[in-house]
């Protein structure tokens, strides 16, 4: 069953519509990982890969930072 729930891509679209220019890259970055676990989760690919974790952990250390700058 899929679900009809959309909350993770209302984010991925408001830090698209706010944080643009340098951040633009890394939210596109973060709507892949959406897909993809969504994918996973649902059973429709496999688990992810240590490499692919680890990718995921420093882009979000990066957009993090982009976050922290903005508001600053």
């Amino acid at each position: 069953m899929r679900p009809t729930d959309s909350r993770h891509l209302v984010v991925v679209q408001y830090c698209a519509a706010v944080l643009t220019g340098e951040t633009g890259a890394l939210t596109n970055i973060f709507n892949r990982y959406r897909v993809r676990r969504h994918d996973v989760v649902y059973g429709e690919a496999d688990s992810v890969g240590e490499n692919e974790a680890a990718n995921a952990i420093q882009n979000a250390k990066k957009f993090l930072a982009k976050v922290r700058e903005k508001i600053a």
